[in-house]
């Protein structure tokens, strides 16, 4: 998938199944995030 149609998917809030792999896709909380040192490479 191209990187435009991640960013679709991902921030479409009707889409629960990723549909390449077809598994159920997850979210993060964005607590957890913070705590990474490498937050900024995640963004």
């Amino acid at each position: 998938m191209s990187g435009a149609k991640v960013e679709a998917v991902w921030l479409d809030p009707e889409v629960t199944v990723c549909e390449v792999h077809s598994t159920p896709l997850v979210s993060v909380a964005s607590s957890i995030l913070r705590r990474c040192k490498n937050f900024d490479q995640l963004l």
